[in-house]
């Protein structure tokens, strides 16, 4: 069994998953930039460690310029929020491009472990958290600046 997890120091259910599964037997078997932890229990010791790819590990998108979306109909109200947010990036003039990951293959492939959603500024990692509009002005305000 396999849990990952993206811990935020606010969270508390991020810390009460990984204290409940730590003390049900789950260890990190693998960590990818700028926080996630991937834990696994293992049933039988000669099964291979499950790990993020090693270009999940590096957060980012070479060469790439504005923002870039990856994110999945997994949650209904994805693609919603990305017009929203890229409505946002738009007031601030950058170019914005969305991708809908639609296939395990895609997935797997993604430059982030998160699958689900994730957003990368000038090719760097900057959230796997579908925002509101305040709130993504907010934090685009710190990265641009």
């Amino acid at each position: 069994m396999v849990w990952w997890l993206s811990p935020d120091v606010k969270n508390f259910l991020s810390l009460w998953i990984k204290n409940s599964t730590s003390k049900k037997g789950f260890k990190v078997c693998d960590e990818a930039p700028p926080y996630f932890e991937m834990l696994v229990k293992k049933y039988k010791e000669d099964v291979p460690t499950p790990h993020f790819t090693e270009k999940a590990k590096k957060a980012e998108i070479p060469e790439k310029e504005g923002l870039t979306f990856h994110y999945t109909d997994m949650c209904p109200f994805n693609a919603d929020y990305v017009d929203i947010m890229i409505d946002v990036a738009h007031k601030h003039d950058i170019m914005t491009e969305k991708i809908k990951v639609e296939s395990l293959k895609q997935a797997k492939d993604l430059p982030s472990p998160f699958g689900i959603f994730s957003v990368f500024f000038n090719g760097k990692f900057i959230t796997h958290k579908v925002m509101a509009e305040k709130k993504f002005d907010k934090l685009l305000k710190t990265v641009i600046d």
